[in-house]
């Protein structure tokens, strides 16, 4: 089964779960399509972690036929047809051109993490329990050597501190960061460290993040809380979060 199928709840489902039960049993009937963003993050993501993969999905749309025309001419509509068929992806030259750069600087970074390694695992699936909850979770760099969980992320601003603090913690990576600690920690019965890398996609750098360990309890501590209120909802007999009455909004203290 497809691991974005899978039943086992992720970091995501949290998510979904904090905004209520409802909002998660939504998530799992309607996918939402991923934004422009997210888009752009995944091939980030594959061109980095898994270039066979990008190289096979993706096609950049200036090796069509004829390059100097657009797809009116019948030779270069023919030949998107023909990619589209084969479930072939396209990416504009200047997107390309970003995502290498952007691959240029992580490599300049790099200077913790032997990318050729046997015991560096990539995009590794890890199913664990966390209070009684069959969970999941996608790690994007495993360092087995080191005992280090790598995640990447694609942000503006990466040089700010403050708003570093500010993606973190509205994203809730500090979560998602404890949740991937606990997991793969059970999976190889030792403990991991984890560290964010995050990478400006205005491509001018790299910053590697790591959390002090209030901020990893306080993301541990939401995660079973949550996990809790998923427990309940499964034995709960109104799963509606909407009260069916009229409410009344105060006046802001702030105004």
């Amino acid at each position: 089964m497809n691991y974005f199928g899978r039943k086992e709840i992720s970091n995501s489902d949290l998510g979904n779960i904090k905004k209520s039960y409802t909002h998660y049993l939504d998530s799992k009937e309607n996918k939402s399509k991923p934004t422009d963003a997210m888009k752009f993050g995944t091939k980030v993501h594959e061109y980095i972690l898994e270039r066979e993969l990008f190289n096979t999905k993706y096609i950049n749309d200036s090796l069509r036929p004829d390059p100097t025309k657009d797809y009116k001419t019948k030779i270069n509509r023919e030949w998107k047809k023909e990619q589209i068929e084969k479930g072939i992806e396209f990416i504009t030259t200047p997107e390309l051109e970003l995502i290498e750069k952007m691959n240029n600087n992580f490599n300049v970074w790099n200077d913790k993490i032997d990318m050729d390694s046997e015991n560096v695992l990539f995009e590794q699936e890890i199913y664990f329990t966390l209070n009684g909850v069959e969970c999941r979770l996608k790690a994007d760099i495993i360092d087995l050597d080191n005992n280090v969980i790598y995640d990447l992320k694609t942000s503006l601003d990466t040089y700010s501190e403050k708003k570093l603090t500010s993606t973190i913690t509205n994203f809730a990576y500090y979560r998602q960061a404890s949740f991937y600690k606990i997991g793969v920690s059970k999976k190889y019965n030792r403990k991991f460290d984890f560290e964010f890398i995050f990478l400006d996609k205005s491509g001018i750098g790299v910053q590697g993040v790591v959390l002090e360990d209030q901020f990893l309890n306080y993301g541990l501590n939401e995660a079973q809380y949550l996990l809790e209120i998923y427990k309940k909802a499964l034995t709960s007999d109104n799963k509606n979060v909407y009260p069916n009455k009229t409410i009344e909004i105060e006046i802001p203290k702030w105004i």
